[in-house]
């Protein structure tokens, strides 16, 4: 598989970088693995390079169906000096990426590759996506959102 490089910040929300002293840790964690012929293929957890400015460059896998969820660690208590007694603060954005052809995370957000299937309750939260709402009271038990011209 590809690797190709997504690029952002990652501030406050005062616009403001993590300081080094929390040592703020970045990862982009798979969310969709898959198979082939006799093999079971998993997506790697990529951490990525975190400036001290807030800027980061982070290289994933590139594969049809492979999602990544951003995700942050940060000390909450820097002063310890005991790496046993640090204790972490943690941030999961509610959003998955396709990394397509990388870029700029603001612009990898919420685009999936034609065909992506998503699973959820109630209406999609996005277009462009075959959406398969498992709460639905219909005859099969399921209702399915999809583009125009999908099916």
């Amino acid at each position: 598989m590809p690797l190709v490089q997504i690029t952002g910040n990652a501030w406050t929300h005062q616009g403001q970088p993590i300081g080094p002293e929390r040592r703020p840790e970045l990862f982009f964690a798979p969310k969709a693995h898959g198979f082939g012929d006799d093999s079971l293929l998993i997506g790697v957890e990529a951490k990525a390079d975190l400036q001290a400015s807030g800027y980061f460059t982070v290289m994933v896998e590139a594969a049809p169906g492979l999602l990544y969820q951003p995700r942050m660690r940060w000390l909450l208590n820097p002063a310890e000096q005991d790496p046993e007694q640090w204790a972490y603060g943690y941030a999961e954005w509610p959003f998955l990426i396709a990394p397509g052809n990388g870029g700029v995370i603001g612009d990898l957000i919420g685009v999936f590759p034609p065909g992506t299937i998503l699973v959820g309750i109630g209406e999609p939260p996005i277009g462009g996506v075959v959406w398969i709402d498992i709460t639905d009271e219909t005859e099969n038990g399921v209702a399915v959102w999809a583009p125009e011209g999908t099916f």
